[in-house]
């Protein structure tokens, strides 16, 4: 073409060219396919096709590495979700349908899974992570209900035959029951004329419209059945951090005094929400109002905050830090998606025990930094407690009867880096008492005769054969902080072997920790024996009555604000002032913002 060519010549020819191209491909495909300018485009739950991406549905199990992502589901023909949402008779593909109506015994929690075929089966490794950290005691009290989801019957059956043969002893023992959608689930809806939100493409709006209703049938189905007491909402590619099931126990406790509507398990808003079966209804009545509009994850979030959730006081967030759930998967539902974004705070904590502790109140003197409860360190799940200490401040840990204490582990130190950890307890000391006498605070416990039994050495403390020493027994467990100690502690780890237990665990301690014979130090004797009159635990309902006090006391102190008059600028100038190394203040500003 010359070079002198007038430009709207130029515009004219390009016309041409894009009309010929749209003519040619309006006589090549069939009259019911979707159509654009050169190419196809998704606008319809059925018959339609992803810029040539979408490949048959109709294929073989054999054919399945190489199918697509996108699950193209079919409508029903209806013009909106029939509710109360149809559950069909060939709902269940693995498993008993049974519920709580059909004499089915009431578990603790029910885990709810939605699942759709993508390039890496992400299912499995999910499921036996789930598996592997829960006890055989714990799996009598839970169930795991897998939805899946695939628009493709052909490949629901294909997955069912192989979660069928992984994991038939759990069928049959009631854990785990598959299910797979309704027909009648997703209405017949024109997504190219819909209002699109988010300014998100017609692909994304369907693929997220389908998997708001996939959540919305399997939270339906659960409320219909009331199998549980609590709902877990996980998604299919998660690790589960170790004795989970325990951890959301305690964690529910610490929150019993509380009207809340969700505890948040994980730093993601779709992953680790647990929730009270009895409210499942009125969260699939929310949903299906916005399906079309709105995420999954921000419907859930708004339907949260419109029922009101008791604002919990500051000491006790509502989410749990540490989270106990990682997500682990980097190929989306959504074709060509990928997501590498990851819990930072899942891998903060590496505990170097397997262990079950004995059930105690914890309470501490120390001021508490954001969300690192005190209880967190006694958890069995990996958790911290993080805090501000002064001298003299402690953190009890209280049985509710004497108990044959064989050893103590305590590790503490925040690791950043794997080479490098922070906020030692340096100056320290490990104490027992045989009996609990009351609270002498809301933050700290009374009890008689402290024997001071180690002291610190590098942020760690092994006290040993504590059974030979102590006949009696141990019901109280303090840490002293030390007139020495200058910047905060990080308390990781507390391990407590009893004589049933032996004194190994089921990990192989760190060589780096210290160890002891666990015999008490000289001048051992130490504490609030002070006027305090020993309470000896010869009547059993004597101890249980002075914690149950123990545990409304701190309840109550814990519900009370912190005082009006110091402004935000006064407690930073408190924080501050109690950190005396001037390299502090620098480096606060590099904790991570969770």
């Amino acid at each position: 073409m010359p070079t002198n060519t007038p430009t709207p010549l130029v515009l004219v020819i390009l016309a041409a060219l894009l009309l010929s191209c749209n003519v040619l491909w309006l006589y090549t495909t069939p009259d019911n396919t979707p159509r654009s300018v050169c190419g196809y485009l998704v606008d319809s739950w059925t018959g339609g096709h992803s810029g040539g991406r979408d490949k048959d549905l109709n294929v073989s199990v054999a054919a399945l590495p190489g199918m697509h992502d996108y699950q193209l589901v079919r409508g029903s023909g209806l013009t909106d979700v029939p509710f109360p949402i149809p559950i069909p008779n060939d709902t269940i593909i693995l498993g008993d349908d049974s519920g709580h109506d059909d004499g089915l015994r009431q578990r603790y929690m029910t885990i709810g899974i939605a699942s759709v075929w993508r390039k890496e089966e992400y299912l499995h490794r999910t499921l036996d992570s789930l598996l592997r950290e829960t006890s055989d005691e714990d799996k009598k009290d839970i169930f795991i209900f897998l939805l899946l989801a695939d628009a493709d019957p052909d490949v629901r059956q294909s997955r069912a035959r192989a979660l069928e043969t992984r994991y038939k002893q759990h069928v049959e023992a009631g854990v785990i029951r598959v299910l797979q959608p309704p027909s009648l689930l997703y209405p017949s809806i024109d997504f190219a004329t819909i209002r699109r939100t988010y300014n998100d493409p017609v692909s994304r709006v369907q693929w997220r419209t389908k998997q708001v209703l996939d959540f919305a049938f399997l939270f339906w189905y659960a409320w219909t059945r009331q199998p549980s007491t609590y709902y877990l909402i996980l998604e299919d590619d998660v690790l589960a951090a170790r004795h989970f099931v325990t951890a959301i126990r305690d964690f529910v406790t610490l929150h019993s005094k509380r009207e809340w509507i969700a505890l948040q398990l994980s730093g993601f808003m779709g992953i680790g929400q647990l929730v009270r079966c009895r409210d499942l209804d009125r969260l699939v009545s929310f949903l299906l109002l916005f399906y079309k509009e709105h995420p999954v994850d921000v419907l859930f979030s708004h339907w949260v905050s419109m029922m009101v959730p008791q604002k919990p006081p500051k000491d006790r967030p509502y989410r749990r830090v540490p989270g106990l759930f990682q997500h682990v998967g980097i190929h989306s539902t959504l074709a060509n998606k990928t997501q590498t974004l990851r819990d930072s705070t899942f891998s903060l904590v590496r505990r170097r025990f397997s262990h079950v502790n004995p059930p105690a109140e914890v309470v501490t003197t120390i001021r508490q930094y954001k969300s690192f409860v005190a209880q967190l360190a006694y958890s069995s799940a990996p958790g911290m407690f993080w805090g501000i200490p002064k001298a003299g401040d402690t953190y009890d840990i209280v049985f509710k009867q004497p108990l044959s204490v064989s050893r103590i582990v305590i590790v503490t130190g925040a690791t950043l880096t794997k080479k490098k950890t922070r906020d030692k307890l340096l100056f320290g000391q490990l104490q027992v008492s045989p009996s609990f006498t009351r609270m002498q605070s809301p933050k700290r416990a009374s009890c008689s005769d402290f024997v001071a039994v180690k002291e610190f050495q590098n942020g760690e403390v092994d006290a040993k054969d504590l059974n030979e020493h102590f006949i009696k027994g141990i019901q109280c467990v303090r840490i002293v902080v030390g007139s020495k100690q200058r910047t905060w502690i990080s308390i990781s780890e507390i391990a407590v072997f009893t004589t049933d237990e032996g004194q190994s665990g089921d990990a192989t301690p760190n060589p780096s920790s210290s160890t002891g014979s666990g015999k008490p130090v000289a001048g051992g004797s130490s504490g609030d024996t002070s006027g305090d009159t020993p309470v000896k635990p010869s009547s059993g309902e004597k101890i249980e009555n002075s914690l149950n006090t123990l545990s409304t006391t701190v309840a109550k102190k814990s519900e009370l604000k912190l005082q009006s008059s110091e402004s935000g600028v006064k407690v930073k100038r408190d924080l501050q002032s109690r950190v005396t190394d001037n390299k502090r203040n620098s480096e606060t500003q590099r904790y991570p913002a969770w």
